[in-house]
């Protein structure tokens, strides 16, 4: 201080340094007159009701003082963004960050229990499948997403190490038995999906055409020829047992045929059938004629 008891003009002291200066000011005047933070009890000016960090804690409580605030932050990070200089300073600080918090393994373990938490919410994994399909019906993104793919993997150094991935996780005895149990699920699902609408003996049919190496669809088809070929001698079969039935019956009269109909159904042969029927439509005449 001067002998008047004035400070000395500053100069070449940027903004920060001068609030720093003005904040000991403040502290050293609120510190002759006494005067302290009704709040926190910190020294303050003598004119000022509150120390700064009370001051803005009261603004903060107004909601429209916050929604200011983050209206102003919101703007002045979207013009800040139209700096690629500044996105990848971003970028690069955020995967710095990142890669530093990923070696802790507590860290790791938090992130994992967390993720696996929300993926237990079925309302969220619905949003977020609706989602993925909402962005993937758009023909623009799935064009980048191609690109974007195609562009890595022209990167014989991305190719390497995918490889030397892939390698070492094939080295684990727990993660080759899970991909093999999921594999013959997968397979057992198909084959059944496949033999879904078939009868039993083309399913035996289906399953001795795969045995003999005939991949899935065209076993298949061979199990439908053979089911509608069945289907198709069945039908004929049955034609002909009726053609048959109705030609053992043709002279027979109403009564007969059923006579004939209760033999069959007892299993009596067809000839037998209507050798009984004959006799009781003859028997039944000759009552007829005794009564006349």
């Amino acid at each position: 201080m001067t002998e008047r008891g004035h400070f000395p003009l500053i100069c070449g002291l940027d903004l920060p340094a001068l609030r720093a200066l003005a904040d000991r000011i403040a502290v050293e005047i609120g510190r002759r007159e006494r005067k302290t933070c009704p709040d926190c009890g910190a020294p303050i000016a003598a004119k000022s009701a509150r120390c700064r960090r009370c001051h803005m804690r009261a603004k903060s409580a107004d909601p429209a003082f916050r929604e200011r605030q983050a209206e102003a932050v919101r703007a002045h990070l979207a013009e800040r963004w139209q700096d690629p200089a500044f996105r990848e300073r971003q970028a690069e600080a955020v995967r710095a960050h990142l890669a530093e918090r990923w070696q802790d393994p507590a860290f790791r373990k938090r992130q994992a229990e967390a993720v696996r938490a929300v993926w237990q919410d079925p309302a969220f994994r619905k949003r977020q499948a609706e989602a993925v399909r909402a962005v993937w019906q758009d023909p623009a993104f799935r064009k980048r997403q191609a690109e974007a793919v195609r562009a890595v993997w022209q990167d014989p150094a991305f190719r390497k190490r995918q490889a030397e991935a892939v390698r070492a996780v094939w080295q684990d005895p727990a993660f080759r038995k899970r991909q093999a149990e999921a594999v013959r699920a997968h397979y057992i699902r198909r084959e059944q999906a496949l033999m879904i609408d078939l009868d039993d003996d083309a399913v035996l049919v289906f399953a001795a055409a795969r045995d003999d190496g005939v991949p899935c669809a065209e076993a298949r088809e061979v199990a439908l020829m053979d089911m509608a070929e069945r289907g198709k001698r069945r039908e004929a079969v049955r034609a002909h047992y009726i053609r048959r039935e109705q030609a053992l019956m043709i002279d027979l009269d109403d009564d007969a045929v059923l006579v004939f109909a209760a033999a069959r159904d007892d299993g009596v042969p067809c000839a037998e059938a209507r050798e009984v029927a004959l006799m009781d439509m003859a028997e039944r005449g000759k009552r007829r004629e005794a009564a006349e």
